[in-house]
């Protein structure tokens, strides 16, 4: 099970999206633990795991044109680099919602697999 003891208080981990994900539940109570484990297993099954708001849907592109002009450009003196990457990116993420991008879509990239 994804509960352990670490520090005098439980944690819990499990894999959403192919990722892990590892956070305390501020317990020392194990059940209470597996509980909140639990639950968050359920809301896994369910697609609200972790408090992920699917309501803001921002696609690549206009996260990469943001990413740029807000963070890169005033802040990064590399920002042409960062703007050569987005730019190789944006043509097969591009009409992806950021949620959408998962591990094996960036695998597919990676290979030069075809748009989905």
């Amino acid at each position: 099970m994804g509960v352990y003891l670490r520090g005098g208080q439980y944690w819990v981990s499990l894999s959403v999206n192919g990722r892990q994900v590892r956070f305390s539940a501020n317990t020392s109570n194990k059940k209470l633990a597996e509980s909140i484990y639990h639950k968050r297993m359920t809301l896994k099954a369910e697609n609200r795991h972790l408090d992920v708001k699917r309501n803001e849907k921002i696609f690549f592109k206009d996260f990469a044109e943001t990413y740029l002009q807000r963070h890169a450009i005033p802040y990064k003196k590399s920002w042409q680099s960062d703007k050569h990457h987005l730019a190789n990116l944006v043509p097969f993420f591009g009409q992806k919602y950021l949620y959408e991008i998962t591990p094996l879509l960036i695998e597919d990239y990676k290979r030069g697999g075809r748009r989905s």
